[in-house]
């Protein structure tokens, strides 16, 4: 067979396997009258693809009342992929389906590590994973950081975890066989939220997360808009008031020493609405459920601050959605309705405002989908 011919019968495959990524099971004839191909073309094709492991056989189609035909359907289980995610409180490593389906994870602790040793530990997980499953490799991997990454895969900031000009991706092309995508978290949960939920129904998406930083993602056009050396999105470093000015570039920004979830905490401890011994800010938030009154304003005063931060964003983005993860996901039933009060007048176009749906998972879905697209996607495999 030549290139061409190779090239050619390739692209064929490609057509087929893209008429079964949506999960519905087709017929052969089902896939000759979508395709054009003739019927002998669509059974070479499919059978070259359930070789492969990509298209599995799932039954019959007895509708017809006529012969049954077989039905194939796309198998996102054929191969997979490894998604690693990094923050303060640990490393969580996680195999995943060709969709992004966490199949299994596992935790491991980064207690007492400083900044180097947390990327060294960090490596050394990765590599060792893709060793164990040197058998059958996986299709890509995708790496989350809590901070903004140049495309060559150097951390600028990541005060999460002491990284600075951090140079994580020449670590991972030394130490990993595999090639890795390294990507900002929260640039991942939007990339994940969006091609999961409103994938060519909506134009712009943005994710907020709230953790000990407090940071955006945003999505235009089904693509990540990751600006000048993907720092785009580092909403936790915009200035609340000309004090921001003074700040010095590292550690976290204003927005998050003011309103990420630690700095929360704090300032419910200032204010006596918690003990200092309380170790989250969910606290807060169970007091103003609880109707507590200095609560309530704590919480009011920081509903203020982050509506100011959102009309703000929304003038520059005006995305139609925002999805918040991390501490805001999990008390969305308090925050949304008070936001959206806030917003309401004071942005042109109010965007609807959503919990992340894939909740804890959601930085591993979008380091594995994200990796995966940027190796080619599914189709590549075909």
């Amino acid at each position: 067979m030549t290139g061409k011919s190779r090239d050619l019968t390739k692209g064929n495959r490609q057509t087929v396997l893209g008429c079964l990524l949506d999960g519905q099971a087709l017929s052969r004839i089902d896939i000759a009258k979508m395709t054009g191909f003739s019927p002998a073309t669509v059974n070479r094709l499919t059978a070259a693809l359930m070789a492969s492991g990509l298209v599995e056989e799932v039954g019959s189609d007895i509708s017809t009342g006529g012969r049954p035909s077989l039905l194939v359907k796309f198998n996102p289980q054929a191969r997979q992929i490894l998604a690693a995610d990094v923050t303060q409180h640990g490393i969580e490593l996680a195999e995943t389906s060709l969709l992004g389906d966490v199949l299994s994870k596992r935790f491991i602790s980064i207690k007492g590590l400083d900044g180097p040793g947390i990327m060294q530990q960090f490596v050394r997980a990765i590599a060792e994973q893709c060793q164990a499953h040197k058998e059958s490799p996986y299709v890509a991997v995708g790496v989350s950081v809590p901070g903004p990454v140049t495309s060559d895969g150097i951390v600028t900031i990541a005060p999460a975890v002491d990284w600075y000009d951090a140079d994580l991706g020449t670590a991972l092309r030394r130490e990993v066989p595999i090639l890795c995508t390294v990507e900002n978290d929260v640039n991942l949960i939007a990339y994940a939220e969006y091609h999961r939920q409103f994938a060519g129904t909506i134009d712009a998406l943005v994710a907020i997360g709230v953790y000990q930083g407090v940071g955006a993602g945003i999505v235009e056009g089904g693509r990540l808009w990751r600006g000048n050396g993907g720092a785009a999105g580092q909403f936790g470093r915009m200035l609340m008031d000309v004090e921001g000015l003074r700040s010095n570039r590292k550690g976290f920004g204003q927005v998050e020493r003011r309103l990420g979830a630690d700095a929360l905490r704090e300032r419910a401890v200032e204010a006596a609405v918690v003990i200092s011994d309380d170790d989250s800010a969910d606290v807060v938030f169970k007091q103003v459920q609880e109707g507590d009154a200095k609560a309530t304003q704590l919480f009011a005063e920081a509903m203020d601050e982050y509506a100011f931060q959102l009309a703000n964003l929304s003038a520059i983005v005006a995305p139609e959605v925002i999805v918040f993860a991390g501490l805001f996901e999990k008390w969305s039933h308090l925050v949304i309705p008070e936001l959206e009060t806030r917003l309401e007048g004071n942005v042109l176009h109010r965007p609807t405002l959503l919990a992340a749906t894939l909740k804890d998972d959601a930085k591993l879905v979008g380091a594995a989908l994200y990796a995966c697209d940027r190796q080619g996607g599914i189709l590549s495999l075909a």
